[in-house]
């Protein structure tokens, strides 16, 4: 197999970065992705071919070379689910997918040395593979997610895809390489499309949470513009709170969260574990006070929560049912009131299931229509 050579500049550098997916990585031996640095795969999987797609970059120096005679790319996909149970360990674990292709090889399986190589490759995506599914409890982190652990925080359930190189090179015990075989592998994240056609209507509904009582001191009209939302959406959430004395009863806080739960499944065992992914919070102060058409007071908030922009450790996943893990989403409110004569009032607690799916969007459909 024939292979472009290429003056690689230190690129790498812009590329490395742990937390996006590296597992075992080398500066002269690594992975490349365009036209985004942090995404391979090309295409909208689910809906049309897709493919992930890249190149195998090696930049060693003159002085000091490689010496191989065979480089293997691996695509592997892996589903896995952990906890514990009294005292058993529940334990599962199925490859998904596995793909293999040598991107370079020697003549007659000779040792070469090798200074910089560009390798290009491409794996076609197999047909019915769910989407990556990270875990809520992150392996190393514990208490440092600022949504804290979810169930006791041993359960671990996932979807990953990986990129390994494996490149043969011949044991040197001076230099300390005792394995045949060099690794080099990074996370491949795989996401997956619907059109919103395809789903019933009912999902996309708009929902109302309503409270008017004369004997309340604060009633509330909360509103939901839909229950079904795109992977990159931002929810808006309209509040009235119409309040009989302002001097009786005020608005302390007002949270809204979207609560990730995942069911993890191994035959006839189940655990349910959750925890929060997003969350906004504002003051009762930065509610405006408004009039009804019919003259009536009442105080306004629109509270937003941009799906993209996680902030309590966790990454978002789809809203969706594989073989072992389920995954499904709560949008949760929680109001707290301060009054002039009891210490402490009772929250006004709201909660409702939505779904939360990676939906093809106008934008996304003139693409499509280009590549075809």
């Amino acid at each position: 197999m024939t292979a472009s050579k290429s003056n690689i500049s230190n690129d790498f550098t812009l590329l490395y970065n742990p937390s996006w997916g590296y597992h075992r990585c080398s500066t002269k031996a690594y992975f490349k992705s365009t036209p985004n640095p942090t995404s391979f795969q090309h295409g909208y999987y689910g809906i049309e071919n897709s493919i992930i797609k890249g190149s195998f970059h090696l930049n060693y120096s003159v002085d000091s070379p490689l010496y191989t005679n065979k480089i293997e790319l691996i695509f592997e996909g892996k589903q896995l689910v952990f906890w514990k149970e009294n005292n058993d360990n529940i334990f599962e674990e199925k490859i998904l997918c596995k793909k293999t292709q040598i991107i370079w090889e020697s003549t007659n399986s000779h040792y070469e040395k090798i200074s910089t190589l560009d390798l290009s490759f491409e794996f076609p995506l197999p047909d019915n593979l769910p989407a990556t599914i990270t875990p809520i409890n992150v392996e190393g982190y514990g208490e440092q997610i600022a949504g804290g652990i979810a169930g006791n925080g041993t359960e671990i359930g996932h979807i990953t895809y990986c990129l390994r190189a494996e490149i043969s090179r011949p044991t040197n015990i001076f230099k300390l390489q005792i394995n045949p075989k060099k690794i080099i592998d990074v996370w491949c994240k795989v996401h997956k499309w619907q059109y919103p056609s395809t789903l019933e209507k009912t999902f996309d509904q708009p929902f109302k949470w309503i409270e008017f009582k004369e004997d309340k001191d604060i009633n509330y009209e909360v509103e939901l513009e839909k229950t079904l939302f795109n992977y990159k959406d931002t929810i808006n959430i309209p509040m009235k709170f119409f309040i009989n004395d302002i001097n009786k009863v005020k608005i302390k806080k007002i949270f809204v969260r979207i609560k990730e739960y995942h069911e993890l499944k191994v035959n006839d065992k189940s655990k349910k574990i959750g925890g929060f992914v997003v969350v906004e919070s504002a003051l009762g102060e930065q509610t405006r006070k408004l009039k009804t058409n019919d003259d009536k007071e009442y105080y306004f908030i629109k509270m937003q929560l941009n799906l993209t922009k996680t902030n309590l450790g966790r990454k978002l996943n789809y809203s969706m049912n594989t073989e072992m893990i389920e995954v499904w989403h709560k949008l949760k409110i929680k109001i707290t009131l301060e009054s002039s004569d009891i210490l402490e009032l009772p929250s006004i607690n709201l909660e409702k299931e939505i779904s939360i799916l990676n939906l093809v969007t106008n934008q996304d459909s003139s693409l499509l229509v280009l590549s075809s």
